[in-house]
């Protein structure tokens, strides 16, 4: 079992690979056209998730172990399966494909720095015995660098990742599972005793979220598509990548992944809860219309 274990960092390296497999060069370009609405989406991710997260572990007190795993939760920015929503729900892709791939780049900055403070505080340990400089370091080679690898394949063999991005992504599909039941399993006696807590936690944190990202966009009167994406993007984190990278940032006491990694994984199962009903509804609208129009 410890060997699966082991395994996990290169399942996160491999979901963002093919991330960086749906993405090229001219997605950040003509983002950049649009400064209005990518500082929207960016500041919903980058700073609203954790403040949220942060005032709902106030609010509910969990144990030190669960309120610092909501705090990775919220820091790990851009989900796997937020551009495929983002497509069913008749949003713009390409906005969702870049935000998601900005965030991911941008946590080996951020991530390490707010990880550094948020566990200082809540697992009450000194600041300075914490390694960032490790921690980004891996981050880097997790997230950044497969995402970077991706974009450079998809431009030397456009073709072959056309053809195999199908089947590569199904696979991002059964890794995401996998590592969501690892989680569970590593701290099955643990998910019994605050299940209640952790589930309302992630479920409130899910769908203040959506309704923030949706409020957001149309306050500053955005097309419904974008509002459709950013409303996605913001409530949609990246479990994998937060229950990846827990044991990098503390030990477990058994050989299991460390109890940290519980929220990220009740968020990889309950969030469906609230965001496929929304990109249902959205789905539906889009259908109405395009009758509408016919």
């Amino acid at each position: 079992m410890t060997n699966v274990f082991n395994l996990i960092p290169f399942a996160l390296a491999y979901i963002m690979l093919v991330l960086g497999l749906s993405l090229t060069p001219h997605d950040f370009v003509g983002i950049t056209k649009a400064p209005r609405v990518l500082l929207a989406g960016l500041f919903s991710q980058m700073v609203c998730v954790p403040l949220l997260a942060l005032i709902l572990v106030s609010v509910f007190s969990p144990p030190p172990a669960i309120a610092f795993g909501m705090m990775l939760l919220s820091f790990c920015a851009g989900g796997a399966t937020s551009n495929l929503l983002s497509y069913y729900a008749g949003g713009n892709v390409a906005l969702s494909v870049t935000l998601t791939a900005m965030t991911s780049l941008a946590c080996v900055v951020t991530l390490p720095i707010l990880v550094s403070v948020s566990f200082a505080h809540f697992m009450q340990i000194p600041a300075g015995s914490f390694n960032s400089g490790r921690l980004s370091f891996q981050v880097f080679l997790l997230t950044t660098l497969p995402v970077i690898v991706g974009i450079g394949i998809r431009a030397a063999k456009p073709h072959w990742v056309s053809k195999m991005q199908p089947m590569l992504q199904k696979l991002v599909n059964v890794l995401f599972v996998l590592l969501v039941v690892s989680a569970v399993a590593s701290n099955w006696s643990l998910m019994l005793k605050h299940f209640l807590t952790i589930g309302a936690l992630v479920l409130l944190l899910a769908g203040l979220l959506l309704i923030w990202g949706m409020q957001l966009a149309r306050l500053l009167k955005l097309s419904p598509a974008i509002q459709k994406t950013i409303a996605i993007e913001t409530s949609l984190q990246n479990g994998a990548m937060g229950i990846a990278l827990a044991p990098l940032i503390m030990a477990s006491g058994t050989n299991g992944l460390p109890e940290i990694a519980v929220p990220s994984a009740v968020y990889g199962v309950l969030m469906n809860l609230i965001v496929l009903p929304y990109v249902w509804w959205c789905h539906q609208q889009t259908l109405a219309f395009k009758q509408q129009k016919a």
